[in-house]
C-alpha cells in the first residue's frame, strides 16, 4: 500500500508541473538520477578499494606464513641460477616501469602514451615481466612446490593492488 501512495504521489508530481508549466518535476527526477549515479561511483569506488585491501592482506598473510623473504635470502634449496634470473628481469622490468611511469612525463615533460612515444617499450617490459615470473616460479619450486605459482600470484596481485593507496601528487 505504501508503494502505491509512492507511486502516486510521483505522478501527482509530475501533473502537477505539467500544470503549473515549471520543469519541477523534471528538474526533481534529474537530481534523484545524479544522486543515484553517485551513490553508484560511491559503491564501485569502496568495492574496488575493499577488494584492494582484502588482496593486500591476502598478499601479507602469503608472505608472512610461507616465510618467502627469509627463504630467497637464506634457503639451500632455492635455485639460485633461476631466481637470481628473475631478480634480474624484475629490476629491468621496475627501471621500464619507472621510466614510463616517472622519467617521461615528468622529467621530459612528454604527455602522449608510452604506445606513441616509444612503441617497443610497452612489449619488451612485458616480456621481462613474463619472464621474471617464470624465473621466480623455477627457482622457488624445490621450496614450495606447486603451492609456488599461487603464492607468487597472490603476492604479485597484493603489490598491483597496493598502488590504490598511493596517493595522486
Amino acid at each position: 500500500m505504501s508503494a502505491r501512495a509512492k507511486y502516486t504521489r510521483v505522478i501527482q508530481e509530475e501533473a502537477a508541473a505539467a500544470v503549473s508549466g515549471t520543469d519541477q518535476g523534471q528538474q526533481s527526477r534529474l537530481s534523484r538520477e545524479d544522486r543515484k549515479r553517485k551513490r553508484t561511483e560511491d559503491v564501485e569506488w569502496y568495492s574496488l578499494k575493499i577488494q584492494a585491501l582484502l588482496w593486500c592482506a591476502g598478499a601479507a598473510a602469503a608472505t608472512y606464513f610461507s616465510d618467502i623473504i627469509n627463504v630467497c635470502i637464506s634457503s639451500k634449496k632455492v635455485n639460485r641460477f633461476w631466481f637470481n634470473a628473475g631478480v634480474v628481469c624484475l629490476t629491468i622490468a621496475a627501471v621500464l616501469v619507472c621510466y614510463m611511469a616517472i622519467w617521461v612525463p615528468r622529467v621530459l615533460k612528454i604527455q602522449y602514451e608510452p604506445q606513441v612515444y616509444s612503441p617497443r617499450l610497452l612489449p619488451v617490459t612485458g616480456a621481462f615481466s613474463i619472464l621474471c615470473g617464470l624465473f621466480f616460479i623455477v627457482g622457488l619450486w624445490p621450496v614450495y612446490g606447486f603451492l609456488t605459482p599461487a603464492i607468487l600470484f597472490v603476492i604479485w596481485v597484493g603489490g598491483l593492488m597496493s598502488s590504490h593507496f598511493i596517493p595522486v601528487f
